[in-house]
């Protein structure tokens, strides 16, 4: 269905409740707020659209910053450069380089934190920063909320746990010293194939021990590796790195992509390794 011969039918909410009250009555709608995704991947001349679809960019709710004494919080509306624009000191540094990468100023205009979170079957360029600073995700649906922790918010089926006439609402995340907090691609982040990899890691750190550390890596925009060994054997490491640390560190997290259901081939796991070496690398010399 085209722009030009059957217009959609649009819903324009001005609050939470009659989005929600909307949502449920028309589960089939699709929620629109930049609609980067959506428009950016339209392959035809004509512009084509879903039947129903529900404006969200008229709800103020959805678009508040807000910081508190533990958490700092997003409305899913909230657009990726107005992130961009928080003060150094408020925005953890990870998530900052996550947006800071994503396209162009234009598209980061448009584009919202919710948007980036909901693509159906892909993991984008926000959830591996999320993913590491421990963030919470809000759903809620006309009676009823829930907050889930991001590490369980994609199924077994890989694609987000949102249940009929959920929206995602807010996104929070604690407020830690994360010392060290790194975040490098590998690849077009356009391409959405395997040639594409993300690496996000965050450590805490007190008088050059190694306290805590998470580490999280998307291959081609699908797959996920949460190398728990490699993690746990970095508590208590002494910084800078001794060489021995760095090549037992490797050889652990090599054996753990091995056995790591992750459908790659043995360039992508070049790349992988290539990844944790850098950030073995960055966190000795942090």
């Amino acid at each position: 269905m085209s722009l030009n011969d059957n217009p959609p039918m649009i819903f324009t909410p001005q609050n939470v409740p009659e989005l929600l009250s909307i949502y449920k009555r028309n589960p089939d709608a699709c929620l629109f707020a930049g609609g980067t995704w959506l428009l950016g991947h339209q392959t035809g001349k004509i512009l084509t659209l879903d039947r129903k679809l529900i404006n969200l960019t008229g709800i103020e709710e959805l678009k508040k910053i807000t910081r508190s004494e533990r958490y700092l919080e997003f409305g899913a509306c909230a657009t990726l450069a107005a992130i961009l624009k928080l003060k150094a000191r408020i925005i953890p540094p990870i998530l900052h380089e996550a947006i800071r990468i994503i396209a162009t100023p234009q598209v980061r205009n448009l584009g919202t934190i919710g948007g980036n979170l909901a693509v159906a079957d892909q993991r984008m360029s926000l959830y591996p920063a999320l993913m590491v600073l421990d963030a919470r995700i809000e759903l809620r649906r006309q009676g009823s909320s829930r907050w889930t922790e991001i590490r369980r918010f994609i199924n077994d089926e890989n694609e987000p746990d949102i249940q009929p006439g959920e929206i995602i609402s807010r996104i929070r995340i604690p407020i830690e010293e994360w010392e060290f907090q790194r975040y490098k691609t590998i690849g077009d982040r356009m391409q959405i194939d395997r040639n594409y990899i993300v690496g996000s890691a965050v450590a805490k750190t007190s008088k050059q021990m190694l306290l805590e550390a998470r580490i999280l890596m998307i291959d081609g925009h699908r797959t996920q590796l949460r190398p728990f060994q490699t993690e746990g054997n970095l508590i208590g490491k002494k910084l800078p790195l001794e060489e021995k640390d760095r090549l037992s560190l490797l050889d652990i997290f090599t054996r753990e992509l091995s056995s790591h259901p992750i459908e790659a081939d043995d360039n992508q796991k070049k790349r992988l390794t290539r990844i944790f070496h850098w950030m073995l690398a960055e966190l000795s010399d942090s």
